[in-house]
């Protein structure tokens, strides 16, 4: 499951970045897509801002997220996440480090306990209130599985209608 949402999110992530470029999306293939998120996802470093929607009976939760990554540094990666919303959440952290492939390091600050503190990396826990973990949040490999482009549609970021596609 965890590999499925990974790779639902990355491109999810990767579409909205590679999208943003063009007017409208270019006829490309999934593994083309994927092969052009991943170039702009492993550069010098990256922007994304994210916003989960979960809808269920009753109710809809949204989490706004702003991450950054950054590879400036010869052998060193750093991933770093703020919680935007919801309000009652919004100022959490998290980072993770990764030093020459080693194993990761990762820390997150809470404000309403005012301490960072360090998490495993084995620990199984949910990011920022949803159903995601850090590690779904990756760049999928074009070369693992089968991707298929399903259709391209627009979505609102802010006010702003960006073309994406869906893979």
């Amino acid at each position: 499951m965890p590999l499925i949402r990974s790779a639902l999110l990355s491109v999810v992530l990767v579409l909205l970045a590679v999208s943003a470029a063009w007017a409208e999306p270019p006829d490309l293939s999934a593994k083309q897509w994927l092969e052009a998120s991943a170039e702009q996802m492993t550069a010098k470093s990256a922007a994304v801002d994210l916003t989960l929607t979960r809808t269920r009976t009753g109710g809809e939760r949204v989490v706004k997220l702003e991450t950054r990554m950054s590879r400036r540094e010869a052998g060193l990666l750093k991933t770093w996440i703020l919680q935007l919303a919801p309000e009652i959440q919004a100022g959490s952290q998290f980072l993770t480090l990764v030093r020459n492939g080693q194993e990761e390091e990762q820390y997150q600050l809470l404000p309403v306990v005012g301490t960072v503190s360090r998490i495993k990396p084995s620990e199984n826990f949910s990011l920022f209130g949803t159903d995601f973990q850090i590690r779904d949040i990756s760049v999928a490999d074009p070369d693992v599985g089968s991707h298929v482009v399903l259709k391209t549609d627009t979505v609102m970021v802010g006010g702003t209608s960006y073309p994406v596609t869906v893979i």
